[in-house]
């Protein structure tokens, strides 16, 4: 299962109300509306987007309508893992094969 995995390690209080969106260059099937950010992985049914090989975006927001964008890569074959630890912190990126 390609796509983005998505998770935020930031604390509640550091980032009330957080929600991603991916966008939807590479499936045009998928959604691009704002969810809630999981805690984990665990769960792919709130933690996963499915996006073929090539490049989205990927934007953070807060309650606070603060956000913050990457533009990040699926490579072919691979599960891009997307790790957000808050609007001043950097985010961790981690490669798997699908």
């Amino acid at each position: 299962m390609t796509g983005f995995r998505i998770r935020s390690a930031a604390t509640t209080n550091d980032e009330p109300g957080l929600q991603v969106f991916v966008s939807k260059y590479t499936n045009e099937n998928g959604s691009h509306s704002w969810y809630n950010v999981a805690p984990n992985f665990n769960d792919p049914g709130v933690s996963h987007w499915n996006r073929n090989a090539g490049f989205e975006a990927i934007v953070f927001k807060n309650q606070w309508g603060k956000t913050r964008a990457f533009y990040l890569q699926v490579p072919d074959g691979q599960t891009t893992e997307v790790t957000f630890y808050g609007m001043e912190r950097e985010i961790s990126i981690n490669y798997v094969k699908g």
